[in-house]
Order: structure tokens, then sequence, then C-alpha cells
């Protein structure tokens, strides 16, 4: 008999033939530990790739950025559209804004979709509960199920919505009034952050409510499945022009993270 194998059925049967019960205690420590392992990196796993799922069907695998505003974004999708691996970008704008309806107000973060080609990077036409990603428009917004229970709005309603741009005319005694839009859709993507306080809009009137003219915010891409998120990235900057770059889903949800 193997040495080895003498050993480990001494440690087993230590009295002889009979199995104790310190002996069947300890099969069944180790083999609960493994189950728990097992168990905890699969809901692990699958937490993960849930989070992943939304934030990437939402934004896309890239998301390209400036420390200012992109003025020529135009140029700057063609570019990132060339690179081995890209699917297809669209450029998006964003902010905090504030809504009220009825005197509840609320302060949703804003995101202006192009709607020229949005459906071939983000798809949020399938997390559209009431109401069609279709009928947004220049003066429509679409909003997250808990944002829009939390201000009592519902499809149909109108809303006022205030930019941060406000301010900065009131400082030069200019007067910009909020902008009075009407609720075309409510949309669950399964998260409770993106669920309570996100609203989608066109591309043109995130311009508007921020200022930006014909600038962006950033642009979020598609790649083909399969691909490196940071590969992919590592490519589109050393394409893109000087202070633009690109960032994998992750580097840009850090903290959302």
């Amino acid at each position: 008999m193997p040495w080895y194998l003498y050993l480990a059925l001494k440690q087993l049967f230590p009295t002889g033939r009979r199995f104790p019960f310190f002996t069947f205690i300890s099969i069944m420590g180790v083999g609960l530990g493994v189950a728990l392992l097992v168990v905890v990196m699969s809901v692990m796993g699958g937490f993960g790739y849930e989070v992943r799922r939304m934030i990437t069907d939402t934004e896309g695998e890239i998301q390209i950025k400036s420390s200012g505003i992109i003025m020529d974004y135009a140029d700057v999708v063609k570019k990132a559209q060339s690179v081995p691996g890209v699917v297809a970008a669209t450029p998006t704008a964003s902010g905090v804004v504030m809504i009220e309806h009825h005197n509840k107000p609320s302060y949703p973060s804003m995101r202006g979709l192009d709607l020229s080609n949005v459906e071939k990077v983000v798809e949020l036409g399938k997390y559209v509960r009431l109401g069609s990603l279709d009928d947004l428009d220049d003066d429509s917004v679409i909003l997250s199920s808990q944002l829009a229970n939390s201000v009592g709005a519902s499809v149909g309603s109108k809303i006022e919505v205030y930019s941060p741009l406000m301010i900065e005319k009131f400082k030069s005694d200019e007067a910009f009034l909020p902008r009075e839009v009407r609720v075309v859709g409510i949309i669950e993507i399964g998260h409770q952050q993106l669920d309570s306080s996100t609203l989608y809009c066109t591309l043109r009137l995130s311009q508007e409510l921020y200022g930006l003219g014909a600038g962006v915010h950033g642009i979020n891409v598609r790649i083909k499945p399969g691909l490196n998120e940071d590969e992919v990235a590592s490519r589109l900057n050393a394409a893109l022009p000087y202070g633009i770059r690109a960032f994998s889903w992750m580097d840009s949800f850090s903290d959302f993270l």
C-alpha cells in the first residue's frame, strides 16, 4: 500500500474500521465550505453579469469623453467607427437637471439621445414599459419608473425641466424659463439607482438645456461581441484627437460599481 494512502486511511479510521464521529464532522465541514463557496461565486458571477448587461445595454461598452465639450463630434464619431472592433457610435449629452410635477421636485440625471442612430449602440427600446421610444421628440421626455412614481407623473403628464443654465442666465440678468415637456414613456432597467433618477430626452433638447450649442458631452460606443473593452479602448485612444479619450464601461462607471 502506498504511504500516502496508508496515512489517509489512518487519519480517517484512527481506531480501526470504525468511522469516528469527529472524522465525519471534519469531512462534512469541508464539504459544506466548498458548497458555500460555489454558491457564493455563482451568485456574484450572475450579479456581475446583470450589472454589466444593464450598463452596456444603456451606455455601450466604451465611452468617449473629454475634459470639456466635444464640438466636432461628427468627426470623432467617424474616427471611432473606423477603428477595428467598433460596430457603431452615438453622441450623448448628460447632466443633472431638476424636474417638477404638481409641486413635487426631483433631481434626475439627464441623458440626451441622438435618435438617428441610438438604437445601434444602446438597447433602450426593450426596457420601455409604457409608451414608446419612437414617440420621443424635442418636446418630450422618457422617465425611469421610480422617478415617475416619486413625482407622480405618467405617460401624457406635463412636467417642467430646470437646468443649471438658468443660474448662468440669472447672473447675466437674463431670463431663462423652465422647459415644459410631456412624458411619452416610462422605462425600467432593473436597477434601483438607474430606475430612480434617470431622464431620457433628445440630443437637441439636452443641448438647449445645457447651452452646448452644437457640442456634446461624450460618445457611446458599441463593439463586436466577444472583444475585450480595454483593448478596443486602447485602439480608440490611438486614433482619437488630443484631449479626447476612450474608457471601458468599468472605468467609466467605477463609482457606480
